[in-house]
């Protein structure tokens, strides 16, 4: 996510051997003029606090995104272009706003990005008044365009290939369910026992992260099976910090979101195909085909992108769950908010709450145990489960 001082001596004018001179210099000004030059030598630097930018990636087809930052002291707010990327830039209004009310808002449209790699467009917002200058920059992602697919007819047999089995038995929640409570230092949510579970579904909107966020804060929103309890899990769902998943490094005020799903113990699969950004809504949906074999599908709802695959999942299936978690990590995050267990990350801060919905299961349900997640930083809370729904609050 320079300090200006002026001063002026009136009296070392008047005690100089030209006295008279200075008096009628003086005599000669606007009664006006001395106020208006005081008050000009005390104003104070003008200072950008922050940018938000919602989207922060945009699908490689371009879109329009929305620029807000409270600003102090400033007379006017440009927004500058500090790259030459090969999509078409449009501002919504002249790159010079007037922001002396405290707050900047612009819109600007994004064209299409035909390479195949993301491009990272980059910007400033330079914030002016009577004495200097002040900018933040931030920098808006394009997803990089699919390659063409070249169809090539031969002859020969015609290969018929087998879709994947669509998922069956899946229903609401009851609307009465036994529940329990729990604290952890690492994940806030609702945990279903019972099963064995054969599909679970759910709904969650990624967060937008708060103005505190920082480099060391992460946040996994999942749904899966299992965990808890046992050392298997089988999930799907969203990470996002101020990481750069593609180089590691870390943008203060950027925020970077990336689908995955895992298998534990394993490396988690990110799903580049499907681009997500904070405030968007996702479905996942986990299930059963047969035996071990096992499928998901993860939908972007936001701007209708989808993703599924196949896979092989040896879990016993006796949990359903719909979670939001701070990673482990000791390299990023050192000593952590567990001191029996190094390395658990802060939780991203988050204003607005976050929904879990459309929450459904294969199996036979039974008691629920929601799970408060206590951190030093703060405190994640999920509300009472209503109308196959949740909320999940965060306090500092």
């Amino acid at each position: 996510m320079v300090k200006l001082t002026e001063t002026t001596s009136a009296t070392a004018k008047v005690e100089s051997p030209w006295r008279r001179g200075a008096i009628v210099l003086v005599m000669a000004l606007s009664p006006l003029t001395l106020p208006t030059l005081a008050r000009a030598a005390t104003v104070s630097p003008p200072s950008v606090v922050s940018v938000d930018v919602s989207p922060r990636v945009l699908p490689a087809g371009g879109g329009r995104v929305t620029v807000t930052a409270p600003v102090k002291h400033a007379g006017t707010c440009q927004l500058v272009l500090g790259s030459k990327p090969s999509s078409s830039v449009v501002f919504s209004h002249g790159r010079g706003t007037g922001c002396h009310a405290g707050t900047f808002t612009a819109h600007v449209t994004v064209g299409p990005n035909t390479a195949a790699t993301t491009e990272t467009v980059l910007f400033s917002l330079v914030a002016r008044n009577s004495t200097s200058s002040s900018s933040r920059s931030f920098r808006i992602l394009v997803a990089g365009s699919p390659a063409p697919v070249t169809t090539t007819t031969l002859p020969g047999p015609t290969t018929t290939t087998t879709p994947v089995p669509a998922p069956t038995g899946l229903a609401p929640l009851p609307s009465s369910l036994t529940t329990s409570g729990n604290t952890t230092y690492n994940w806030a949510g609702y945990t279903l026992a019972g099963g064995p579970f054969t599909a679970v579904e759910g709904t969650f909107t990624v967060p937008v992260p708060g103005a505190s966020a920082s480099c060391s804060d992460l946040m996994n929103e999942w749904v899966g099976v299992d965990d808890v309890t046992n050392t298997d899990v089988l999930r799907a769902g969203a990470t996002s910090s101020e990481l750069n998943p593609e180089t590691g490094t870390c943008t203060p005020g950027q925020d970077y979101v990336q689908p995955f799903w895992d298998i534990a113990p394993g490396t988690a699969t990110l799903i580049s195909s499907v681009v997500v950004a904070a405030g968007d809504s996702i479905t996942v949906t986990i299930w059963q085909t047969g035996g071990s074999a096992w499928a998901l599908g993860l939908t972007d709802n936001t701007n209708g992108q989808k993703y599924s695959t196949t896979l092989q999942y040896a879990g016993p299936g006796s949990l359903a769950e719909w979670l939001v978690d701070a990673p482990t990590d000791s390299t990023v995050c050192g000593t952590g908010q567990d001191p029996s267990v190094p390395g658990i990350c802060a939780l991203t801060p988050f204003s607005a709450p976050i929904t879990l919905s459309n929450l459904e299961v294969a199996g036979t349900v039974g008691s629920a145990t929601d799970v408060v997640m206590e951190q030093n930083a703060g405190t994640a809370t999920p509300a009472t489960i209503s109308n196959h729904s949740f909320t999940i609050g965060y306090t500092s």
